[in-house]
């Protein structure tokens, strides 16, 4: 069987164009692209007038892909093999000018459904591709492990990071994540973004895991907010249900459209094991939201007692503005 001037028109004025054939126990397709637009399957895309070719072909032992499409300003590569139960993907490669993503993986399609795949950003800028914050990222990713028939997922992934940028700051670091389903979770993690730096270390999973979140981020003015934050967590025992300590500290939070706040402190502790202790507290000396004309101030809520039974307790001072 032999088909020929196969066409197929597309949303945003695309077109696919040409043939296939199918002889016993094989069959195979060549299209041919024009004006194939991404933002058509996605509204975030930017809008592209993509043209190549796309090939497929089927033995009874093997599926086989390529796909070479490109515009002034994008190109996308990629090859593919379906055999005996497991995808292989030795190539894909993503650019637009010197911004570019290349990776390659295999998936195994059944029993654990091992995967493994890795790759490289070179000067990597999302807004390149799509409605996506400005970025020149170089970083280096490789992931390892199964989707798991039973279990949920277990992971093994690392990125690193370098001399990258995001929002007009320099960006470098990295980290590890191990996580096998939700049994357990091991994070190591350092990320510095600018004069921010963000930090994980430790696991859940036993009940003398202990997993440490620190945010240190004294400029936010490069992220769209006024102000600072600082802040610490501390998470024990079960992933599915830790017992958490936290401690969050700002001197000012502010977004235009969405009001500001001064001298934020928050502390809490709270373990869902049992009847444990509880403990809730919030301060800020002054809030202020658009088209709203109170002012809030030295706000107070606290909450103490025990899982079973606590206590709240709000105070605050309004000031009807003239």
């Amino acid at each position: 069987l032999h088909l020929t001037d196969l066409r197929a028109a597309l949303p945003g004025g695309g077109e696919l164009t040409g043939d296939a054939q199918w002889q016993a126990d094989q069959a195979e397709l060549n299209v041919r692209a024009t004006r194939l637009d991404l933002a058509q399957l996605h509204g975030s895309l930017r809008s592209t007038a993509l043209a190549g070719l796309i090939s497929a072909k089927r033995t009874a032992a093997e599926q086989h892909f390529q796909i070479a499409l490109s515009d002034p300003r994008f190109r996308i590569d990629a090859e593919g093999r379906l055999a005996a139960a497991r995808l292989h993907l030795p190539r894909l490669t993503l650019s637009s000018g010197a911004a570019s993503l290349s990776a390659h993986g295999e998936l195994q399609l059944d029993g654990a459904r091992r995967l493994s795949a890795s790759g490289q950003l070179n000067h990597f800028d999302p807004a390149r591709f799509g409605r996506f914050p400005a970025a020149d990222l170089n970083a280096r990713f490789d992931v390892q492990g199964s989707l798991g028939e039973r279990g949920g997922p277990q992971l093994d992934g690392q990125l690193h990071l370098n001399h990258s940028r995001f929002a007009g700051q320099p960006l470098n670091g990295g980290g590890r994540l191990q996580w096998q389903g939700s049994t357990a979770l091991r994070l190591d993690l350092d990320v510095q973004a600018g004069a921010n730096r963000l930090q994980a270390h430790g696991g859940l999973g036993n009940a003398e895991d202990r997993l440490v979140l620190n945010l240190t981020a004294p400029q936010l003015a490069p992220f769209g907010l006024t102000g600072d934050l600082d802040a610490q967590a501390v998470l024990t025992g079960a992933l599915t249900a830790p017992a958490v300590e936290a401690r969050i500290h700002s001197r000012q939070l502010a977004r235009n459209g969405l009001g500001q706040i001064e001298q934020l402190s928050l502390s809490s502790r709270f373990d869902p094991r049992g009847d444990a202790a509880l403990t809730f507290e919030l301060g800020m000396r002054r809030a202020a939201l658009p088209d709203w004309p109170e002012l809030i101030r030295d706000v107070t809520l606290q909450a103490a007692g025990r899982n079973s039974a606590h206590q709240i307790r709000l105070q605050a001072t309004v000031d009807r503005q003239q």
